[in-house]
């Protein structure tokens, strides 16, 4: 039996074009690394006037990553998900979701513990102003489809692709006894202003093109050539799944 290696956390973090800046995550493992590892992508292209955010392969994770990008986004603090876990869970250290900095309880369903997740403004102004590209799969999954979503309420980002994969209800595995284990939800993420989540329907994109042909509508919209997108496209295309096999 042959054990395939996971892919890294983040790869081709790197210039595509002048002005461009690109990087893919695969995951967001939180952690010292994984979260430096975001923190220089962003300010070694600080100066960019597009970042384009390829998502299409990413399998989830938390939100340590996410809180290291948001400041560099955002000039003034801004709402961007909300979620609930089940109050009993919560209150017995069970649910995946924690205090933070950038988590702000506020009140809601009494049989739930709601949070609502805030990007703030960094003390590095200089890609506020900057053109913000997310690309989708139907791989696209949990903590990228939350990204996902704070990009698309917040309106920072423009996502570019198919609808995500639909993992939205937060959880854990419970062991069953005999060798079976369960994955019990316990929560879900949602839209703060529609409390609409994506679970099983996905988090559908702003521009809805297969997802090989995400990057070059990226590129095409910052004003590259079609020839150049899709030679970038096909230099730095992932090698991971991009279609959901859920929907198939």
């Amino acid at each position: 039996m042959i054990r395939m290696e996971p892919p890294p956390a983040i790869e081709q973090a790197r210039w595509l074009a002048p002005g461009i800046a690109f990087v893919r995550f695969n995951l967001f493992p939180g952690g010292p690394e994984a979260t430096e590892a975001a923190r220089a992508f962003m300010a070694t292209h600080a100066d960019a006037s597009t970042i384009i955010f390829d998502l299409r392969t990413h399998m989830g994770g938390g939100l340590d990553e996410m809180d290291v990008i948001f400041p560099w986004l955002f000039a003034t603090p801004t709402r961007l998900v909300s979620m609930a876990a089940r109050t009993s869970v919560d209150e017995a250290g069970g649910s995946p979701v924690g205090d933070g900095p950038a988590l702000r309880r506020v009140q809601g369903d009494p049989n739930f513990v709601t949070r609502e997740h805030w990007a703030t403004a960094g003390p590095d102004s200089r890609l506020i102003d900057a053109r913000v590209f997310v690309l989708t799969s139907g791989f696209t999954g949990s903590a990228a489809e939350h990204f996902a979503l704070a990009m698309k309420h917040s309106g920072r980002g423009t996502l570019v692709g198919r609808a995500t994969f639909g993992a939205n209800h937060f959880g854990g595995d419970q062991d069953l006894g005999g060798g079976f284990t369960a994955f019990i939800p316990v929560g879900r993420t949602f839209d703060p202003v529609t409390g609409q989540d994506w679970e099983a329907v996905g988090v559908v994109p702003d521009i809805d093109v297969a997802p090989e042909a995400a990057l070059i509508e990226a590129l095409t919209r910052s004003g590259l050539s079609l020839e150049a997108a899709t030679e970038l496209s096909a230099e730095v295309a992932p090698g991971g799944p991009m279609v959901s096999p859920r929907r198939g």
